[in-house]
């Protein structure tokens, strides 16, 4: 159920970044690169292929959710991983450098930051609750 919140999350975020009006400056927002001056709601810098990997990851979410829970949990982990060193690299590389391919900024990297907490955080809490439902692995049967 997390991962399919999260997936529909991530695909509403990749959505809004290509509607006029919740994107400011959608003029100056590029396919990729620092350059680009897409806002989302006036905090975010995105790009087109920021848009499309949110898009994607949300895509994930739902096969992840469609598949099961163990599928779910994966999908946190790894995703939030993910999210995790992305808003890292973010911080290190810095907002005006070639580096910030994706782009980002210092809002962006907060984000990026929490949602890696909030996924991780959900995939752990999912799994334990995975395992519990799984019960004690059965006995192998007596060799005579």
């Amino acid at each position: 159920m997390l991962a399919l919140l999260v997936g529909v999350g991530f695909i509403a975020f990749g959505i809004m970044g290509f509607i006029p009006g919740v994107m400011h400056d959608m003029d100056e927002m590029k396919m990729a690169g620092h350059d680009s001056k897409g806002m989302w709601l006036g905090v975010g810098q995105l790009s087109y292929l920021h848009n499309v990997l949110h898009l994607a990851i949300g895509a994930l979410g739902l096969f992840a959710a469609w598949k099961g829970l163990r599928a779910s949990v994966v999908y946190l982990i790894v995703g939030g991983t993910f999210y995790g060193i992305f808003g890292i690299y973010g911080l290190v590389a810095g907002a005006e450098t070639q580096a910030n391919w994706a782009p980002t900024n210092l809002f962006d990297d907060r984000l990026h930051l929490v949602a890696a907490a909030f996924m991780i955080g959900s995939g752990i809490i999912s799994g334990r609750y995975f395992s519990r439902q799984q019960g004690p692995p059965e006995p192998a049967p007596a060799v005579a």
